[in-house]
């Protein structure tokens, strides 16, 4: 009985770990790329801001500052992506100590 639902939790428990690697492997790449781009529009906005070549309205800056903020590390990047890695990689683990206790 053991040994039946070992093997039939086994796809399962695959099919978390690939999906936390693949979360893992998101988070991290995305944090590079977004990093830089998040650098790239705050030089750009207070650039803009300071040196008015463009002569745009402030308001425009302000939304540069915030879509820089929100492609950040600290934005919404880790608040959705990294958290949805979390989320699966904890339901793994559970489901691991569930396989080795039962």
């Amino acid at each position: 009985m053991r040994i039946l639902i070992k093997v039939l939790l086994f796809p399962v428990a695959a099919a978390l770990s690939l999906t936390t690697a693949l979360f893992r492997f998101m988070c991290r790449f995305s944090r590079g790329l977004l990093s830089v781009a998040s650098g790239l529009m705050f030089i750009a906005a207070l650039l803009g801001l300071v040196l008015p070549v463009a002569k745009l309205p402030a308001a425009n800056y302000a939304v540069m500052f915030a879509l820089a903020f929100l492609i950040s590390p600290f934005g919404l990047r880790w608040r959705t992506g990294c958290w949805a890695g979390w989320t699966v990689s904890t339901s793994r683990y559970a489901l691991f100590d569930t396989i080795h206790h039962f």
